[in-house]
């Protein structure tokens, strides 16, 4: 399809993108709007609010974590789980 993109059509559609997304990009924040909603939903009145980016892939190469790292983010989420089911 792109072999056949006149060039002007091609940065049309660029430039369309930037103004109404659309395809995966826009699915990624139409989910990351209703993961931010749920979320902020749920947590009540404490901790802070949630944001978009919060909830937006990010395809960027992370360096490996190491394992004191990976146990600090796996206390927090006990944490934010037992917050979340202890107010039950």
């Amino acid at each position: 399809m792109l072999e056949d993109m006149p060039a002007e059509t091609y940065w049309r559609w660029l430039e369309f993108d930037e103004l109404e997304p659309f395809g995966a990009q826009r699915d990624d924040v139409r989910s990351a709007i209703l993961g931010a909603s749920v979320c902020n939903m749920l947590k009540g009145k404490r901790g802070r609010a949630f944001k978009l980016a919060d909830f937006m892939p990010d395809f960027r190469r992370k360096k490996a974590q190491t394992p004191d790292q990976m146990h600090a983010v796996m206390q927090q989420f006990a944490a934010m789980f037992e917050a979340f089911h202890g107010d039950h």
